[in-house]
Order: C-alpha cells, then sequence, then structure tokens
C-alpha cells in the first residue's frame, strides 16, 4: 500500500541469500528506537561458535572438531 510505505511501514531487510525482502513493521509506534526490524533473520548455523562457546563453554578448538566431524553447522 503507498499509504504505509510513506509512513515508513514497509521496512527492507537485505538478506545474503534470500536477497532483498520487504517486511511489515509493528502496528504501533513505541518510540524513537523502538519496535523496529533491526535486521535479518540468522543464516542456519551462522552464530554456532558463539553460541558454543559463550554458552556451552567449549573451545574454539572443540567446536571446530565438532563441525569437522558434522555435529554442528
Amino acid at each position: 500500500s503507498p499509504q504505509l510505505s510513506a509512513r515508513g511501514f514497509i521496512q527492507r531487510v537485505e538478506h545474503p541469500v534470500a536477497g532483498a525482502a520487504s517486511y511489515p513493521g509493528p502496528p504501533w509506534w513505541m518510540g524513537p528506537g523502538g519496535g523496529w526490524t533491526t535486521g535479518r533473520a540468522p543464516l542456519l548455523g551462522e552464530h554456532t561458535t558463539e553460541v558454543l562457546c559463550n554458552l556451552a563453554s567449549l573451545s574454539a578448538t572443540e567446536v571446530a572438531a565438532l563441525k569437522g566431524e558434522g555435529g554442528v553447522r
């Protein structure tokens, strides 16, 4: 809708695999910086190392071994 686009409701998000896409924003305004799309969805396995190192306390070497064995992406 031209009206929704003019009001900034429709947001364009870039994705490295799927390309650019338009998404609707939230139906209400929460003030500056609140409630709008901040980015794309992560790729499968994009944060695996970060999550396993920071939350599961694995070393980077252990994560690399799991990736090499096909246990994680």
